[in-house]
Formats: structure tokens, C-alpha cells, sequence
């Protein structure tokens, strides 16, 4: 049997324990490199000439984004994030040039 201390006591941890944790906020993938970067001129739509949709990738580091690679007619690739909890685009975009 537990004595009315240690009943008290783990009260206490159950009562405390959930105020501990905190919600980690989800953020867009943000890296350093040399790929240009370019904004979606409207935001909730991709501009035709960029071409037609290639590829969609997730990556488990991406969360709930999901990669949309869109190639246009000179090869030129643009990666595009899509948040499907917020159901929307993201207004940075990747340019890739094929030379």
C-alpha cells in the first residue's frame, strides 16, 4: 500500500508532468547551399510556364511537406513545398537550371 506521502507525490508527477512538454512547431526544410531561390509569384497556383509536375517526393526530415518537382520545357527544374496540414503552397521556391 502506498503511504499518503508517496500517493501525494505521484500525484504530483502526473498533475506536472503534462504542463513539462512543449509543442515543437513544424517548419519548411531551410538549408544553406548555391540552388536560387525564387518566390511563387501567386499563391495558390503554379505559373503554367513552369511546366508540367515530374515528381512528387516527402523526406521524413520534411514533416507534413510534400516536394513538388515541376520541369519546363528547356529542363529547367523548380521544386515547389506543399503543407498538407495547412493545405497550401509555400512561397519559396528552388530553381534548378539544366545546362
Amino acid at each position: 500500500m502506498l503511504s499518503p506521502l508517496q500517493k501525494f507525490l505521484l500525484v504530483m508527477v502526473l498533475v506536472l508532468l503534462p504542463l513539462s512538454c512543449t509543442k515543437i512547431e513544424e517548419q519548411a526544410p531551410t538549408g544553406q547551399g548555391n540552388v536560387t531561390i525564387e518566390t511563387l509569384p501567386v499563391k495558390n497556383s503554379i505559373p503554367l510556364k513552369w511546366g508540367n509536375l515530374v515528381s512528387v517526393t516527402v523526406t521524413p526530415e520534411a514533416g507534413a511537406y510534400f516536394q513538388l518537382w515541376f520541369q519546363d520545357e528547356q529542363g529547367n527544374l523548380r521544386l515547389v513545398l506543399y503543407h498538407a496540414r495547412s493545405n497550401s503552397l509555400m512561397d519559396i521556391v528552388r530553381f534548378i537550371p539544366r545546362k
